[in-house]
């Protein structure tokens, strides 16, 4: 029995001393491996050297631009558009703004659109994407000959480039001011002419400039957004101008401010910044809500603060606001890695990496 006893101390004993190893091992079969690192080559017959819509536009800058950059809309695969660095559909404000910027008076659809941006946009250092950051940005693109001709929709946006003036005040017919045509005001040095839309068509635009191309809905004629609607420009070359069917009539339906206005500026253009992350675009002719989105897909977003000739080059600095960001950059690759701060939804192609190599590098 004594013995018995010694036997089963000494196992138990025996037990306790193995057991902190098997703890052990244990303890170490339970860590995690590694995770695969997912790399995506991309090839490139040239690797651009900055990514500015400003500069010459090639397709590998475009690519690298849809990587680094987040637009307010974006349409699905299946038609719809979907809301990106905007939080809404633009909202038709337009009765709000009727009779500025060249809206209409009494216009109530099409010309004025409020767009909110989402609140969690930011830049790939964390700073927040503003309303200001949209303003600057159009400014630059509507200066540069690459990029004018996508912004030209916005109210003012032609009159600005040609340093058109501003409508005044006191604008009276060219026989109110003693000229019997055109002609005769301008050999007196005029060279900014008016139409008076309601007088002489109809319309509720009151006096307009000649070259306004702004369409202006005729109640007189069959609604519809694309049918019954004139400018002030096509009426004058379709009827007053020299040699036009009602000629004869210029004194009394085209006139002159005594007082030129001043010259229109940015400060004019149809872009309006109503909150920090609000804006109200206002475009120069009726447009439908599909057709303003479909715009506003080409606008890049430059940042005021860092903004210089060089903007766009590529390197770790590049001031990126889409799923990815550029962390690399030599004569030989580029080097994309997921941006920190990306604020949409996950990117569907789920890099870790993405390396852009030169052809026979």
């Amino acid at each position: 029995m004594l013995q018995l006893k010694k036997a089963l101390c000494i196992l138990l004993v025996a037990l306790l001393l193995v057991q902190p190893v098997f703890a052990e091992e244990k303890t170490e079969a339970a860590q995690p491996a590694e995770p695969d690192i997912v790399t995506a080559v991309k090839t490139m017959a040239r690797l651009p050297g900055d990514l500015s819509p400003l500069s010459t536009q090639t397709a590998e800058k475009q690519w690298l631009r849809e990587l680094t950059t987040a637009p307010l809309y974006a349409m699905a695969s299946d038609g719809t558009w979907v809301r990106v660095l905007a939080a809404d559909l633009p909202e038709d404000v337009t009765g709000l703004y009727a009779g500025t910027h060249g809206i209409p008076q009494g216009a109530q659809r099409h010309y004025a659109y409020r767009i909110a941006l989402n609140a969690a946009a930011c830049w790939s250092d964390g700073t927040p994407i503003t309303a200001d950051d949209c303003l600057f940005s159009v400014k630059q693109l509507l200066q540069s000959d690459e990029t004018a001709e996508d912004w030209l929709f916005l109210a003012n946006a032609s009159g600005i480039l040609s340093g058109q003036q501003k409508q005044g005040t006191d604008v009276i017919s060219l026989g109110e001011a003693g000229f019997s045509d055109l002609s005769e005001a301008w050999a007196a040095g005029f060279r900014d002419f008016y139409l008076d839309t309601d007088g002489f068509w109809g319309l509720d635009g009151g006096w307009r400039s000649i070259s306004d191309r702004t369409r202006i809905q005729d109640y007189a004629m069959p609604g519809g957004l694309d049918e019954g609607f004139v400018s002030p420009a096509y009426l004058y070359n379709r009827y007053l101008m020299n040699g036009a069917q009602y000629s004869r009539d210029q004194s009394t339906f085209l006139g002159i401010c005594s007082t030129p206005g001043e010259t229109l500026t940015m400060e004019d253009l149809g872009l309006l910044r109503t909150g920090a992350r609000e804006l109200v675009v206002i475009s120069e002719s009726p447009m439908t809500v599909s057709v303003l989105m479909q715009k506003l897909e080409s606008l890049f977003l430059f940042r005021e603060a860092v903004y210089n000739a060089d903007y766009g080059k590529i390197s770790p600095d590049y001031p990126a606001y889409g799923p990815y960001c550029i962390t690399g950059a030599g004569a030989e690759e580029i080097i994309l890695e997921p941006n920190p701060n990306w604020w949409g939804d996950p990117d569907p192609r789920g890099y870790d990496r993405i390396v852009c190599q030169k052809i026979g590098s």
